[in-house]
């Protein structure tokens, strides 16, 4: 991977494991608002899987670009 784009793959980084833990925190509620928070954050995890599944070596401008989004 280029360095155009080692900037973001370190704040995806960040935004991935503080999503992750989020998500262990939130195992043990089981009330439905709780349910609903762990799937909106399971389907920004899956959305990130694919949006660099081709590696950050392959990453194209396109794909940059929705990842600067899916950091909002």
């Amino acid at each position: 991977m280029g360095h155009k784009y080692e900037a973001l793959k370190h704040r995806i980084e960040a935004k991935k494991r503080d999503l992750q833990a989020k998500l262990e925190t939130m195992k043990a509620d089981t009330h439905a608002e709780a349910a609903k928070h762990k799937s909106d954050i399971t389907t920004k995890l899956n959305e990130l899987e694919m949006h660099v599944k081709n590696g950050w070596e392959n990453l194209t401008e396109s794909a940059a670009a929705k990842l600067n989004d899916w950091l909002k």
